[in-house]
């Protein structure tokens, strides 16, 4: 979270210089308006050039798509040679690419990638097979809804990205309310446990919130036993 901060930091700082030495009475404007994200200056020809190339990091993402289930990865992984650091990678590059080519065309319209999966997920739940495509149908409507809100609500067509800012923000406080109301009972952060000088596990997150039922499932002596041993500190 600290390293998002720092490097957000950074390039904001580097955008400020951009405009301060950018042309005040036209590259300028360009700047502010592609900041705040909009579809006003999108024509066919750029439909074009970007259909390309992000259909092509849609359809690699959908063909890894089983490498983001986390629960898949612990069953098959050893099994059948999944790196998960390695295929998170070429997950978290697959995304980026669209991402660069998506916001070159309209600019920055945020929050609906942190809305959207959400809703997606209550739908039809967290198997990425059919979370990633039912998001990008999801995610499509409600841009266009917000587009079209965006020109009719006034004389001059508010920016994209104020509105779904404002609207996902609205949206996401009953989750922020939820998620404050939640009461930690058992948090572990980078816990190592053994017996004698082996260790048989390394590095746990573990956080169970009140209320939360739980259930470990694995193979004989992946350390289950140790591990509730060490919590219960026998």
């Amino acid at each position: 979270m600290l390293t998002g901060i720092l490097v957000g930091t950074v390039f904001t700082s580097l955008i400020s210089i951009i405009k301060v030495l950018a042309d005040p009475a036209d590259k300028l404007p360009t700047i502010t308006f592609w900041l705040m994200g909009s579809l006003a200056a999108i024509n066919r020809q750029d439909i074009l050039i970007l259909i390309g190339p992000m259909l092509v990091g849609a359809v690699a993402l959908l063909i890894v798509r089983w490498h983001l289930n986390p629960s898949l990865r612990r069953r098959r992984g050893p099994g059948h040679g999944v790196r998960d650091h390695q295929d998170a990678g070429h997950c978290d590059r697959r995304m980026h690419f669209d991402d660069c080519f998506g916001c070159g065309g309209c600019g920055i319209v945020g929050w609906v990638g942190l809305i959207i999966p959400h809703v997606a997920r209550g739908l039809v739940g967290p198997d990425y097979g059919r979370l990633l495509p039912v998001s990008a149908v999801i995610g499509a409507v409600y841009l266009l809804l917000i587009d079209d809100i965006a020109r009719l609500a006034g004389p001059l067509e508010m920016p994209l990205g104020i509105l779904t800012a404002s609207l996902s923000a609205v949206l996401h406080l009953p989750l922020g309310a939820d998620q404050e109301g939640l009461d930690v009972i058992l948090e572990l952060r980078r816990l190592s446990c053994g017996y004698g000088r082996r260790v048989v596990l390394s590095d746990v997150d573990l956080s169970i919130t009140a209320g939360e039922n739980l259930c470990l499932l694995g193979p004989n002596g992946v350390g289950k036993t140790t591990l509730f041993r060490t919590i219960l500190g026998a």
